[in-house]
């Protein structure tokens, strides 16, 4: 009877070898690579649409759906032994998105990096097998999502910068077996397995509001003569609409969710958190605590300084106190956030400032003001900025600064620390434009009267004449020795950019009893009509050898002043790029 029992077991045992070695005579022709890795990609594609990746921000559906494609491909060129259910997975539930806070959003309702339930594990003759399935050489699998924000609402409220990422965990199998009633099975222990996550190139996206602004919140106690910045007070900003009617200061603090959330630093300025500072144009309320008592300011979907995008910039103080304020009328340049003068420029009279302490990214150096080599700021001019760079062999007057770096030759005096805002710029004007182009020919000269028009081109050494009065265009293109002059004081419009080209001209009439404080060209456009700092097509383009008698005030974009031009007025910009050899002198309308 006993040996009956061990034949039997030692019949199993050996059927269950038999079962094994098969299994590893099958698996002889699998799919060992070079690389050590899944074999397979994951990829995600954005819409070619918006090939920035620049969304307005918005719950419509209609507007700006931000489209994902997905795609999971054998790249082997072989048939690939992987862990089964791959060729099945949900590949929406392989994206995890990163919101502007830093707070991340997964699909998948598994903790782990898995879009599909991963198969049990048991043994097979004393080995560990997997459930597996063959992935053919030509496979592809792609999933188009029409708008992301169905999935990830987040992105219908919280304006800024979104990582996506998509992650896929898997295993492959270099040996495998087939057993009827378990099918497909991978052996587990093998060495040269791989296992892990298949990876997408992880991609960013922008969403900006329609309209809003950076909100930047100085508290100061008012009690002495002086307002004095106060240091590690908590500020809170809340949506007024979340706000319930009746609802005290107290309980707003505690029980309402605030959109933005920080510190004052030592100047007495807000410091949000990981979170973005730009919020849609709305109704705010900013509240601090200090003193046992709260303090607030409103944001108004009124205020002047929401614009287009996250453009804006909106400065409020709580407290009523206002840092040391110069008259913006005292500057020849002055930037919202960097000025750059290019070596060999030349600022013959007027101050240059930037209007706060900005988060960049800058022009030049990765500071507010960068002064190249061999620039020039003459006596009486005085230089304005939180982080100064001057170069080598450069020479400046007095310089105003919180931080610098100084190569040149400082000919007047340092004051330092700096408050801000530095000056306060106007308000600014948009215009109306019409539908009516304006077209002036080669060599050719026109007059028009004041009103709205279209695109205004004037072609090669064309003229075009304003007779005086508020002129609203849609473009300004102004090409090769083409010029245009006004006869009376002119207030012109753009509401989108405006380029002179190679020593073009703007400019009084020669016969007109106007400088260049009668001309104000105001310019609503954003640099490539997106507003990165580095786009191509700046707000205003000044082209090499260019002469401007005229003020310019750019709130939105970059003005770029190209290689010996002369610049005779005053210019307001978020950004300001002098290049070499240039010129400017002070006569501000502002």
């Amino acid at each position: 009877m006993g040996l009956h029992l061990i034949s039997k077991r030692r019949s199993r045992s050996i059927l269950l070898n038999l079962i094994f070695i098969l299994g590893l005579v099958f698996l002889s022709a699998g799919t060992l690579l070079a690389d050590d890795g899944s074999g397979l990609s994951l990829s995600l594609y954005g819409d070619p649409d918006y090939p920035e990746f620049q969304y307005t921000l918005s719950d419509d559906p209609a507007i700006d759906p931000i489209k994902v494609i997905i795609v999971l491909k054998n790249v082997s060129g072989q048939p690939l032994n992987m862990e089964r259910g791959l060729s099945q997975v949900e590949l929406s539930q392989t994206i995890e998105l990163i919101d502007p806070c830093g707070s991340s959003y997964e699909l998948s309702p598994e903790t782990g990096t898995f879009a599909y339930d991963a198969p049990p594990t048991f043994r097979v003759g004393g080995r560990p097998t997997i459930p597996a399935e063959i992935i053919s050489a030509d496979f592809a699998k792609s999933m188009n999502i029409s708008d992301l924000r169905e999935l990830f609402p987040v992105m219908k409220r919280l304006p800024g910068v979104y990582t996506i990422r998509a992650r896929l965990g898997s295993k492959r199998f270099v040996w495998t077996m087939y057993i009827t009633q378990q099918g497909l099975l991978g052996v587990g222990d093998h060495p040269d397995n791989w296992s892990g996550n298949i990876e997408a190139e992880e991609m960013q996206i922008f969403l900006r509001p329609a309209s809003g602004g950076l909100i930047d919140i100085r508290v100061v106690d008012n009690e002495g003569e002086t307002p004095v910045p106060l240091f590690m007070v908590p500020v809170k900003v809340f949506k007024k609409s979340d706000i319930p009617q009746d609802t005290d200061f107290a309980d707003v603090w505690t029980k309402v969710k605030p959109v933005l959330s920080g510190n004052t630093d030592n100047q007495g300025r807000a410091v949000w958190g990981s979170c973005t500072a730009c919020l849609p144009q709305d109704d705010y309320l900013a509240l601090t605590y200090y003193q046992d008592a709260y303090h607030e300011v409103s944001i108004s979907v009124g205020d002047s300084g929401w614009a287009s995008g996250c453009g804006g910039l909106i400065e409020k103080s709580i407290g009523g106190g206002e840092g040391p304020e110069h008259p913006v009328s005292d500057f020849v340049l002055f930037a919202l956030n960097s000025i750059y003068l290019n070596s060999r420029s030349v600022v013959n009279s007027g101050n240059i400032g930037v209007k706060n302490a900005t988060d960049g990214p800058w022009l030049n150096s990765g500071v507010e003001i960068s002064i190249g080599s061999r620039a020039t700021v003459k006596d009486s001019c005085q230089i304005y900025g939180d982080s100064i760079k001057i170069g080598s062999r450069a020479r400046v007057f007095d310089v105003f600064y919180n931080e610098l770096d100084n190569k040149g030759t400082i000919g007047g005096e340092t004051h330092t620390p700096l408050e801000f805002p530095v000056a306060q710029e106007p308000e600014f004007e948009p215009g109306t434009p019409g539908d009516t182009n304006i077209t002036v020919k080669p060599w050719k000269t026109q007059i028009i009267e004041p009103g709205s028009y279209g695109k205004v081109t004037v072609g090669f050494k064309g003229k075009l004449i304003l007779s005086g009065g508020q002129y609203h265009f849609k473009d300004l293109d102004v090409g090769l020795i083409g010029s245009l002059e006004c006869a009376g004081r002119s207030k012109i419009y753009v509401q989108n950019r405006v380029w002179f080209a190679l020593e073009a001209n703007l400019r009084p009439s020669a016969s007109a009893s106007i400088d260049a404080t009668g001309i104000v060209l105001y310019v609503g456009g954003a640099n490539g009509g997106k507003g990165f700092l580095w786009a191509i097509a700046e707000a205003v383009r000044i082209g090499i050898g260019a002469d401007i008698k005229a003020n310019i005030y750019a709130p939105n974009g970059t003005l770029s002043i190209g290689y010996g031009a002369k610049m005779r007025g005053a210019f307001i910009a978020r950004d300001i790029a002098v290049g070499s050899s240039a010129s400017v002198w002070h006569e501000s309308a502002f």
